[in-house]
């Protein structure tokens, strides 16, 4: 199992010091999920104080039908 964890804020709120772009697209969402599962990405960290991120990551999950495991 990768020791890999994918933060999920920015699928769900316009976060980040640096973030310049807002946030992230539901078609960049399903992209990043698809290149994640490739690399081995084992994990996401979601949280209901991640504005939309559980919605938007359950849809992508959905139509993607990549697996991981949820913390």
């Amino acid at each position: 199992m990768s020791k890999l964890v994918l933060g999920t804020v920015q699928f769900g709120l316009n976060y980040g010091i640096n973030n310049t772009s807002g946030q992230v697209s539901d078609a960049e969402v399903k992209a990043i999920l698809k290149l994640a599962s490739v690399e081995k990405v084992g994990t996401l960290d979601t949280s209901s104080a991640y504005g939309s991120s559980e919605v938007v990551l359950g849809k992508a999950l959905a139509s993607t039908r990549t697996k991981f495991n949820i913390v």
